[in-house]
Parts: C-alpha cells; structure tokens; sequence
C-alpha cells in the first residue's frame, strides 16, 4: 500500500513539472518594442511621459537680443503621446508666464514634431520672439530628439548713421 501510494505521488509530481514546463514553453516570446521610447536632449523618455521643454538645457545666450535667455523664455510642461517613425507627437499641458508661474493649457496643445519644427515660447521679453526648434536623429535606436532656442528681435534695427 505504501509503495503504490509513493509511486502514484511520483506520477502526480511529475505530471505537474510536466505541465509547467510545457506550458512555459508554449509561451508566445516577448519581443522588445524599441518604437516606445525616444532619446530626449540625453533622457530615455517612453509614451506618456511627461516632461519640461526647459531653457537651461541651453548652454548659449541669445545672440541677437541683450537679455539672457533664463530671463526670457517660458518652460513648457509636455507629455509624449505618440511615437512615429521620424515624428513624435507632444501635448502641451502647461506653459510658464510672465510671473515664472505654471498655467494648464486647456485643453492640451497637440504638436507633432518632425526635424526642424519649432514651438513659440511665451514671449517673457517684450522686444523678442523665442521658440523650442528640434532636430531628429532616426538612425540612431531609439530615436535621438534635441531642441536648441531660436531667437529674434521685434524691436527694429536702428538707421545706419
């Protein structure tokens, strides 16, 4: 009795390494979407994340107007909803003001972004316009998105005397 009891308890605890293994390998494989994520200015950034557009990301100053750029340029509060094969899509959730302070944008400002498309900042200075401009990397995995600051002067050039 006791060894018919042991053979079947054997049975039993090899039907159940069986099933798992079987089961384990009738699993479909895992594959690794390197299209979720994006390389943003040296940040792994994946669909809907949400991030700041910033301005001291930028190491140089303006070269056409007299401020310095922190004084001028509004940070953007953006989150990532779509990834493309050479764009990504970006909502604007909020935008800072002249008080330094963060306002919702509502609803979200939806943006695609390709190589060389350019945001507008909020205009912090009165007598310059800056923007947000982008360059793509699509050969490099996953995609390589940097943004430098662009920026003009709305005050006119004074007469050559």
């Amino acid at each position: 009795m006791k060894t018919k009891l042991l053979f079947l308890l054997l049975i039993l605890i090899l039907a159940f390494i069986y099933m798992y293994v079987v089961r384990e390998n009738n699993k479909e494989p895992v594959s690794i979407n390197r299209n979720d994520t994006i390389n943003f200015n040296g940040i792994i950034i994946k669909t809907g994340d949400t991030f700041y557009l910033k301005q001291y990301y930028i190491k140089k100053k303006s070269t056409e107007t007299e401020y310095a750029l922190e004084q001028c340029i509004g940070d953007l509060k953006v989150t990532l909803t779509k990834i493309n094969d050479d764009s990504i899509a970006l909502d604007i959730a909020e935008e800072q003001k002249l008080n330094r302070e963060y306002f919702k944008v509502t609803p979200p400002k939806s943006i695609e972004i390709n190589d060389g498309t350019c945001i507008d900042t909020e205009q912090l200075c009165l007598d310059a316009i800056h923007a947000y401009c982008f360059r793509v990397d699509t050969d490099s995995n996953p995609h390589e998105y940097t943004y430098e600051i662009k920026s003009h002067s709305t005050m006119p050039k004074p007469p050559l005397w």
